[in-house]
């Protein structure tokens, strides 16, 4: 995996440790300008990861800070997903007949691989199925083959996971239980 480190300014403190999923999306721009993009002050945007359509994976946003990729957003009852998400951003020039790569499949595939090795099998989901309101946004569909997208292995659930890899810092085994039961 060929990751460049590009650091952004445009992050801040998460208020939680807990990462519950991986937000994926399309730039709807072209390198070296969406890079670009994220790392200005100005822009107030950023994610963790962008994945170039060579396979290149630029690191902009340590994934112990918050990353500004999903703006007004909830998912599964809880607003402000970048508070508890990854974001990674795939870079997506428009007007492409091939508006992503096989070697950006290969490394977005890769990069989950790494993430959910970390941190669990966390699920990943589209910036349009989390924007607010419904309907904002349509990144990375349609253009996004999401079964070359790969989800945590079949039975890789929380329940199956040894408790460090899903319990939140601080957690009491009562308090994941709940929060497990809740989900």
């Amino acid at each position: 995996m060929n990751i460049v480190e590009r650091g952004s300014p445009n992050q801040s403190a998460r208020s939680t440790q807990a990462i519950d999923c991986i937000v994926i999306h399309s730039t709807e721009g072209s390198m070296p300008g969406c890079l670009e993009w994220l790392r200005n002050p100005q822009s107030q945007v950023s994610a963790h990861y962008l994945i170039a359509r060579d396979a290149t994976i630029y690191a902009l946003v340590p994934e112990s800070r918050k990353a500004w990729h999903a703006g007004r957003s909830e998912w599964r009852g809880r607003g402000d997903v970048n508070q508890f998400s990854i974001g990674i951003e795939l870079e997506n020039p428009p007007g492409n007949q091939t508006p992503y790569t096989a070697e950006q499949y290969a490394a977005l595939a890769e990069l989950l691989a790494d993430i959910r090795g970390r941190r669990g099998p966390l699920p990943h989901v589209d910036h349009s199925a989390i924007a607010i309101p419904a309907g904002r946004k349509t990144c990375p569909e349609p253009d996004l083959d999401w079964s070359q997208v790969q989800e945590p292995p079949a039975g890789a659930d929380v329940w199956t996971q040894p408790v460090s890899s899903v319990a939140r810092e601080g957690e009491t085994v009562g308090d994941l239980v709940r929060r497990l039961i809740a989900s």
